[in-house]
């Protein structure tokens, strides 16, 4: 989950990955907190094209995309959604936002909350 140490800069000097979750340091990065909840929304048309996946799940399962209207400063909910069976999901909406999320509760009762994401 943590990037490697940087040892070198070029060809000949070993510069690691730097692809983890958190910083060497342990300081988390941005995505840290989308990752359990990755969201896509994309414009289609008049509309949205959502896709998302519940990385801690391990079946099909329930959960919540959030939408905040244009001038709010509130999410509300658009959608209860099933999962498939490996945890993604998808569904077209004509609700205009200015973000989306989604929130599951895992079955030992913690609740994830994804990052605020635009479309795109």
């Amino acid at each position: 989950m943590r990037d490697d140490p940087l040892s070198g800069v070029g060809a000949s000097g070993g510069v690691g990955f730097q692809t983890g979750l958190e910083y060497l340091s342990g300081t988390r990065k941005p995505l840290y907190f989308g990752f359990p909840l990755p969201l896509v929304v994309s414009r289609r048309g008049h509309g949205y094209s959502l896709w998302g996946l519940v990385r801690p799940a391990t079946g099909a399962t329930r959960l919540t995309v959030l939408v905040r209207p244009p001038h709010s400063r509130r999410f509300r909910k658009l959608r209860l959604l099933t999962t498939s069976s490996s945890g993604n999901w998808s569904f077209n909406s004509q609700a205009a936002g200015s973000a989306w999320r989604v929130q599951w509760r895992s079955p030992n009762g913690s609740t994830y909350n994804g990052p605020a994401i635009r479309a795109y």
